[in-house]
């Protein structure tokens, strides 16, 4: 259990984490802050933006290019889209 901080110390775990917008990226800020009280020698990686990175996030890259909005949006970014997805 999460409760038992002693079980996690000899393991390394890391975490991924997406996030899409500002919203996320807040909302996994906090996520992170929380988890570091139960597993401070996890990792984390993923897709954040500032807040999460600062709570210690690797962001594999900037939020920006995939927050999206709407229906043309996305249809004009999708070659972008579709290289950061490989």
């Amino acid at each position: 259990m999460l409760s038992d901080k002693g079980n996690f110390k000899s393991r390394s775990i890391k975490i991924a984490i997406v996030a899409g917008e500002k919203s996320g990226d807040e909302l996994g800020a906090a996520l992170i802050s929380s988890l570091k009280n139960y597993l401070p020698e996890a990792s984390y990686i993923g897709l954040g933006g500032a807040a999460m990175e600062k709570e210690g996030l690797f962001s594999f890259f900037d939020i920006e290019k995939v927050s999206v909005m709407g229906i043309l949006d996305p249809i004009k970014r999708l070659p972008e889209l579709l290289y950061l997805r490989r």
